[in-house]
C-alpha cells in the first residue's frame, strides 16, 4: 500500500507544490533514503528538541542527505565552524520550499506517483 505518499502528493494535501512536484519527479524507491540528518540538524538550533534516540525518516534524497546522511560526520560538523552553514542551508531551503534542501517525507512507493491528483 502506497497510501501515505500518494495522499501527500494529492491536490488537497496541505504542503508546498514544489514538494509535491518533487514526489512526482522521483523515479523509484531508490530516490528515498532513511536518515536522521534532518532531525539532527533541526535539533542543533530548535529550543524544543526531538528526543534521542529517534528513528530515521523516509525522505527524498537531496543535497542535505547527499552531504550529511553520515551521523558521525554530521555531528562533528555541527560542533564545528561548519554548523552555521549547514543550519542556514536547511532553514533557507525550508523557508523557500526548496526540495534540494528541505525534508520531504515519503515512502518507497514514490516512484509509482506520476501526477498530483485529487485524493
Amino acid at each position: 500500500v502506497v497510501l501515505g505518499t500518494r495522499l501527500w502528493a494529492s491536490q488537497e494535501a496541505k504542503g508546498p507544490k514544489r514538494f509535491k512536484e518533487a514526489l512526482v519527479a522521483a523515479k523509484s524507491g531508490d530516490d528515498v533514503i532513511r536518515t536522521r540528518a534532518f532531525d539532527t540538524i533541526a535539533n542543533s538550533f530548535r529550543p524544543i528538541k526531538w528526543p534521542v534516540p529517534y528513528d530515521s525518516s523516509g525522505v527524498l534524497r537531496n543535497k542535505i542527505t547527499g552531504e550529511w546522511d553520515d551521523d558521525v560526520k554530521l555531528h562533528k560538523a555541527l560542533s564545528s565552524s561548519e554548523a552555521a552553514n549547514i543550519v542556514t542551508a536547511f532553514q533557507k531551503g525550508t523557508a523557500d520550499n526548496d526540495p534540494a534542501y528541505s525534508c520531504i517525507y515519503c515512502g518507497k512507493g514514490v516512484g509509482k506517483i506520476t501526477a498530483i491528483l485529487p485524493a
